[in-house]
C-alpha cells in the first residue's frame, strides 16, 4: 500500500472518529439527502405510473409500439401509401386517424392480424364494438358526411403486434422516403387537471431537492466548522490540503450514498404501498389504471450513484478555498472583508429586488415564468441573508439594557441568524412555496367553485349516449334543455362549438372576463360569439377580433364579444346561439332539466324509457363529485408539501441546536449568576421564535408574488387559462402557523434537557 493511500485511510478514519462526538452533522447530511432521493424518486414513479397510462396502448388486447408517419407535413400519408405498403407484404400496418379527442382505426385488417384460435366469424362484427368501448371508432364510421381524407387526412400506421429486430429493420427499408418509422404514444384527452397534478409534483420535487441542497451546505458548513481543530491538526502532522480534501470528498460521497440510496429504496417502497390509492385517483380522475412500477429499483440506484458521483464533485470546487480559510484561521479576514463591502452587499439587494418588481412585466413564455420564480426565490434567500440580520439588529437595538436576560436573548437571536443563514434560506424556500402552493390551490378550488355555482343553472342534468334530441320527444314531464354541439378544425386544430340558450334570462349564468358593450345583443342576432380563454390565448384574440367557423352554409364569420372561463377544458370552445347548431349537430353533451324533487321520480321513468343510458343527475352532485376531483388531484402534492416544510424546519432546528452547544459556556454563565434554567430556557426559545417569525415576515411577501406567477404566468402558458388569485387571510394565516409551529415545535424538543445538563456540568466543575 503507497504512502498516500495510507495516509489517505488514516485522515478518513481519524474523521470518522469525530462522529462519537458530533453525530448530528453528518446525520444531518444523510437525512436531507435522503429525504430528497426519496421525493425525487416517489415522484419520478408517480409522474411516469400516470403518463406510461396515459401512452399505453393496446388494440384488442394487441400492444402497438411503433407507428408510420410522415416525416414533414408538406409530404402527407395518403391511402396509395397505405395500399402501397400492404401490397409489399406488410400486413401488420392498419391506417388510424386521431385527433384531439378521437382515435380511429381501420378494423378489417385488425381482425387478421389476430391469432387464427381467437379468430371466429363472429368475433369480426364484434371488434368494432369492441374498439367502440375502449373509445375507438371505426375509420368507415369515422370518414363521413363532412369529414373526408382533405379535411383529416391519415395520422398513420399502427404497427400491430410486437417487432423482432429484423422484423424492424425490413419494415425501415421498405418505407418510401417521405414515410419514417416511430414509437407510438397516444395523446391524452384528460383534463387539464392531471396535467397540473403532475406540473405540481415536478414542481413540489425540485423544491424539495433546492431545499435539500441547502440543508446539505448547512450542514457541511457546520460539520466544516466543527472540524476545524482536527483538521489542523492533521495539517500540522504532514497531511496535505489536498489529501484532506479528497478524505472530505471521500466522507462526503459515503454519506451521500447511504442517504440517496436510501431513499430511493424508501421512495420506491413508498408509491408500491400507496399504488392502491393512487390507482383509485387516476381511475376516478382518467378513467385508468396507475402503475407504479416503470423504473426497476437496480437503476434507479445506479442513477443516484452517479448524481452522487457529480454532487461531490462539484462541492470539491466549492468548498476548496473554504477549507483552504479553515486552516489559515482567516475568520478575521473574512469579517473585515464583508464588513467592509456591506454597502455593495446592500446594493446587490436593491438590484434584485428591482429585478423581481420589474421582471414580472416581462415573462412572456412558460420557460420565462419558470426562470422568473428561480430569480424570485433567488431574491428572496439574498434578502434573508443580507436583509433579515439588520431588521433584527434593529429590533434588538429598541431592548432596554433595565432587561439584560430580554437585552443578550434578542443579540444574541442576530448572532444566531447570521450563523444559521443556510438554513434560514431553506426554510424561507420552504415556506414561500408552501404559503403560494396553498393561495394557488385556495383560489383555484374558489373560483371553480363559484363557476360551477354559476354555469350550472338547472335542478338537474341528464348525461346520455342517445343519438337523436330528447328535448324534442313528446310527453317529456319536465322541459329539457340540449346543448347542442360540434367539433371542428380551425387552423390546424380542433374546435369544439357549443351552444347557449337564447334566452335573455340566462344571460347571468355566463361567467365572463371580457365582454364588449353589445355582446349580447350581438350574440342573439347571430352575428357575436363567445370564446373560452383557452382559444383567447392560444391564438392571441380577443373582444373585437373576428373569427371565422365552418358551419353547413360555409365558413361564416363571426365577431368575438366575449371571453369566457373555462376551468380544466384543454380544448379551445366557441359559444354559438342554440339556433345556429340544432339542426346541424354532430352530438349533445348534456340536457339542462328543469324538474322539481316531485317530477324526478316521473322524469327518470321516462327518460328509462327512451334511453338505457341515461343518468339523470342532480345539480348539487355534480357539484359535489366535480369539487371531490380537485381534493384527490392535490392531495398528493400538498403531502409533499408539508414533507417539504417539515425538512426545513428539521434543517433551522439543528442547525441552531448545534450553534447551541457552541454557547454553552455563556448559559452556564447565566445560570452562575442566579438565572433560573427556566428563564434560560424561555430566554432561547423567545429566540428561536424572534428568527422564525423574522424569515416568515419576509418570506411573505415573496410567497404572494410566487402565488400570483403560478396563476397568471404559469398556468396561462401552461395550459391556457388563468382564474383569479383569492387572497383568503384564513389560508394564509394557516400555512403561516403550520410553518412555524412544526419549526417551534422542533425547536422546543431539546430545550427539556438543558437542566439536566447544567446540572452534570456544574457537577464536574
Amino acid at each position: 500500500m503507497s504512502r498516500a493511500m495510507r495516509v489517505l485511510i488514516l485522515a478518513l478514519g481519524t474523521q470518522l472518529a469525530t462522529y462519537r462526538q458530533r453525530f448530528w452533522e453528518p446525520l444531518l447530511i444523510i437525512v436531507a439527502i435522503f429525504i430528497a432521493s426519496a421525493g425525487l424518486t416517489a415522484v419520478a414513479l408517480i409522474n411516469a405510473g400516470a403518463s406510461s397510462q396515459l401512452k399505453q396502448f393496446a388494440l384488442v388486447d394487441v400492444p402497438i409500439n411503433f407507428h408510420v408517419i410522415p416525416r414533414s407535413e408538406n409530404s402527407p400519408l395518403t391511402r396509395s401509401d397505405y395500399a402501397a405498403l400492404r401490397r409489399q407484404g406488410l400486413n401488420a400496418l392498419v391506417a388510424y386517424t386521431q385527433t384531439s379527442d378521437r382515435l380511429a382505426v381501420d378494423t378489417v385488417p385488425l381482425f387478421n392480424l389476430l391469432p387464427a384460435a381467437n379468430r371466429s366469424t363472429s368475433q369480426q362484427n364484434s371488434i368494432a364494438q369492441q374498439a367502440a368501448l375502449n373509445g375507438i371508432e371505426d375509420i368507415n364510421q369515422f370518414y363521413r358526411d363532412d369529414v373526408t381524407l382533405q379535411t383529416h387526412p391519415l395520422s398513420g400506421l399502427l404497427v400491430v403486434g410486437a417487432l423482432s429486430p429484423e422484423q424492424y429493420k425490413l419494415l425501415e427499408e421498405s418505407l418510401p422516403a417521405h414515410l419514417q418509422l416511430a414509437p407510438f404514444t397516444l395523446t391524452s384527452s384528460a383534463s387539464n387537471l392531471s396535467d397540473s397534478f403532475s406540473l405540481n409534483l415536478w414542481a413540489m420535487g425540485a423544491l424539495m431537492v433546492l431545499v435539500s441542497i441547502f440543508i446539505v451546505f448547512n450542514a457541511f458548513n457546520l460539520l466544516l466548522a466543527a472540524r476545524t481543530p482536527v483538521l489542523v491538526k492533521l495539517r500540522q502532522l504532514g497531511v496535505s490540503q489536498a489529501i484532506l480534501l479528497r478524505v472530505l470528498q471521500l466522507e462526503m460521497f459515503i454519506l451521500a450514498l447511504v442517504g440517496a440510496v436510501g431513499g430511493v429504496i424508501a421512495g420506491a417502497s413508498l408509491v408500491s404501498a400507496i399504488t392502491p390509492v393512487l390507482s383509485n385517483i387516476y381511475r376516478f380522475l382518467l378513467d385508468g389504471q396507475f402503475s407504479g412500477g416503470q423504473f426497476s429499483t437496480p437503476r434507479l440506484m445506479l442513477l443516484a450513484v452517479v448524481f452522487c458521483a457529480i454532487a461531490v464533485m462539484i462541492m470539491g470546487l466549492l468548498i476548496r478555498q473554504l477549507l483552504a480559510h479553515s486552516l489559515a484561521r482567516r475568520s478575521y479576514l473574512v469579517a473585515v472583508f464583508k464588513q467592509r463591502f456591506k454597502p455593495v452587499y446592500n446594493f446587490w439587494l436593491l438590484l434584485s429586488l428591482a429585478a423581481v418588481a420589474l421582471g414580472a412585466w416581462l415573462v412572456a413564455s412558460q420557460l420565462q415564468a419558470l426562470l422568473y420564480i428561480g430569480l424570485v426565490l433567488i431574491a428572496g434567500c439574498t434578502t434573508v441573508v443580507l436583509l433579515m440580520p439588520q431588521l433584527m439588529s434593529l429590533v434588538a437595538r429598541r431592548i432596554s439594557t433595565t432587561k439584560p436576560l430580554l437585552h443578550w436573548s434578542m443579540h444574541n437571536a442576530v448572532s444566531l441568524s447570521q450563523r444559521t443563514r443556510l438554513a434560514a434560506c431553506a426554510f424561507f424556500i420552504a415556506l414561500a412555496a408552501n404559503i403560494g402552493m396553498n393561495v394557488m390551490v385556495d383560489s383555484f378550488r374558489q373560483a371553480t367553485e363559484q363557476w360551477l355555482e354559476q354555469r350550472l343553472f338547472a335542478p338537474f342534468y341528464v348525461y346520455t349516449d342517445f343519438e337523436g334530441d330528447l328535448s324534442k320527444g313528446e310527453a317529456a314531464p319536465v322541459p329539457l334543455l340540449a346543448r347542442y354541439g360540434k367539433d371542428v378544425r380551425v387552423n390546424g386544430q380542433t374546435l369544439e362549438l357549443r351552444s347557449f340558450p337564447d334566452g335573455i334570462e340566462y344571460q347571468q349564468y355566463l361567467m365572463l372576463d371580457d365582454q364588449s358593450p353589445w355582446a349580447w345583443s350581438a350574440f342573439h342576432a347571430q352575428r357575436g360569439v363567445f370564446i373560452n380563454q383557452q382559444f383567447a390565448y392560444r391564438e392571441g384574440l380577443s373582444t373585437g377580433d373576428t373569427v371565422s367557423l365552418p358551419l353547413t352554409s360555409g365558413l361564416q364569420a363571426f365577431e368575438i364579444v366575449g371571453v369566457y372561463p373555462d376551468y380544466g377544458n384543454p380544448k379551445a370552445q366557441v359559444l354559438l346561439p342554440e339556433a345556429l347548431l340544432s339542426n346541424e349537430y354532430a352530438l349533445i353533451s348534456a340536457y339542462a332539466a328543469f324538474a322539481s324533487s316531485s317530477e324526478e321520480a316521473a322524469l327518470e321513468s321516462w327518460l328509462n324509457e327512451h334511453s338505457e343510458s341515461a343518468r339523470l343527475i342532480p345539480r348539487s352532485t355534480l357539484i359535489e363529485q366535480s369539487m371531490m376531483v380537485f381534493s384527490r388531484t392535490f392531495l398528493t402534492t400538498d403531502t409533499l408539501n408539508l414533507v417539504t416544510m417539515l425538512v426545513a424546519a428539521l434543517s433551522f432546528f439543528v442547525s441552531i441546536t448545534l450553534l447551541v452547544m457552541d454557547i454553552k459556556p455563556q448559559l452556564l454563565l447565566l445560570r452562575s449568576v442566579g438565572v433560573s434554567p427556566f428563564r434560560i430556557k424561555l430566554s432561547l426559545f423567545s429566540q428561536y421564535c424572534f428568527i422564525a417569525v423574522s424569515c416568515a415576515l419576509l418570506a411573505l411577501p415573496f410567497a404572494l408574488l410566487l402565488a400570483w406567477l403560478l396563476v397568471n404566468k404559469v398556468n396561462r402558458f401552461a395550459f391556457h387559462w388563468t382564474y383569479p388569485l383569492i387572497l383568503d387571510p384564513m389560508i394564509i394565516m394557516q400555512s403561516l402557523l403550520i410553518g412555524l409551529g412544526l419549526l417551534l415545535l422542533l425547536m422546543a424538543l431539546p430545550l427539556g434537557r438543558l437542566q439536566a445538563r447544567f446540572y452534570s456540568q456544574q457537577e464536574a466543575l
